[in-house]
């Protein structure tokens, strides 16, 4: 496998970013049922990477995990202190003229990535549960493979994954599920398991019994997992089950299939876009508030295409100034930290 990235992923990824900016921001009119599903898509990408960098790289679980932080952690923690000064502190000061010590222990948390994992629930950046449930099921699910990766791959990971999806959709008939159900803390495991299905995928895919790349048949199959997928995402419902096999099939597709949509998406605008899908994550709960803010200052309704695409293009600019200024600040404190080392 090329360790560069794929265009159709890229494409898939900024796409479903945009479905999640209608989701959360405030467009109602066309927003999506079943919006929400794209952090599936996430996860099962997530888990595919993660068993793709086992196969080229073994890791221990914590070193793993420290490489990973080292490249994404800095731009978090930034964005974690905007979430905590736009929707904590002014606050706070508006209506106590002070700062309470419960958003002081709030931001405490999720700065350690252990709001939004069972103990801790709810955030000032709030999206960003994702972020640490994929940075501590991710560690778990690693070390499982570092420990015995034919038991894991084979045995653990598939009944940990069956478990709790089922246990999900049979209980709500849908993934979207904040509640703790004894000590275990639903999130946390629907991103282990969904994070399991992308480990057994990418497993498939580099074995033996891996026939099916570079087919005709998968670009067809391609076309009806995308039609699905829009379905499943304006219908919702009893369906959002079916997610799982649609995006399992457009991430297996989008890595190792070379038919004509890798011709389409092949644009370079492709990689450039997708590159920014985790700094619009990390910052679109902040733009959208400050969207329907600015919309009601003015006394105008923002919950139209127009309006949107615009929305759209701003937080895509703005994720690029962002990602910028966050690599100078990062190559900064690197640099910093070699001249250290020297002396």
């Amino acid at each position: 496998m090329k360790k560069t990235r794929i265009a159709s992923i890229e494409f898939y990824r900024y796409l479903f970013m945009v479905v999640l900016l209608s989701w959360h921001g405030p467009f109602d009119s066309f927003k999506f049922k079943s919006g929400y599903l794209v952090v599936e898509f996430f996860f099962i990408l997530s888990g595919y990477l993660l068993m793709d960098s086992f196969l080229r790289k073994p890791k221990t679980a914590t070193q793993y995990t420290i490489d990973k932080l080292k490249r994404v952690y800095l731009e978090y923690f930034i964005a974690l202190c905007f979430a905590f000064l736009y929707f904590g502190v002014l606050p706070d000061l508006i209506v106590r003229h002070s700062i309470s010590m419960e958003s002081i222990f709030k931001f405490i948390s999720e700065a350690l990535l252990i709001q939004n994992v069972g103990i801790f629930n709810g955030g000032f950046n709030y999206p960003m549960w994702y972020f640490c449930v994929l940075i501590v099921g991710g560690y778990f699910l690693y070390y499982l493979i570092s420990c015995n990766k034919n038991l894991a791959i084979h045995f653990l990971i598939p009944i940990i994954s069956l478990a709790t999806l089922t246990y999900l959709c049979n209980l709500q008939n849908t993934f979207e599920n904040f509640e703790t159900q004894g000590v275990f803390y639903i999130p946390l495991f629907r991103g282990i398991a969904e994070m399991g299905i992308g480990i057994i995928l990418c497993a498939f895919a580099n074995s033996r019994y891996n026939k099916m790349h570079r087919s005709i048949w998968i670009d067809c199959l391609v076309i009806i997992a995308i039609l699905l997928t829009f379905y499943i995402f304006v219908n919702g419902g009893r369906f959002d089950k079916f997610a799982i096999i649609t995006f399992s099939f457009l991430v297996y597709a989008g890595i190792w299939n070379k038919g004509f949509l890798h011709v389409i998406f092949e644009h370079p605008v492709w990689l450039r876009l997708g590159g920014v899908t985790y700094e619009m994550y990390l910052l679109h709960a902040i733009l959208g508030s400050v969207a329907y803010r600015l919309g009601a200052f003015v006394n105008i309704s923002i919950d139209n295409v127009c309006s949107f695409v615009i929305y759209v293009v701003v937080v895509t600019l703005l994720s690029f100034v962002f990602k910028i200024g966050c690599s100078k600040l990062q190559n900064m404190i690197t640099a910093r930290t070699l001249i250290k080392k020297d002396y």
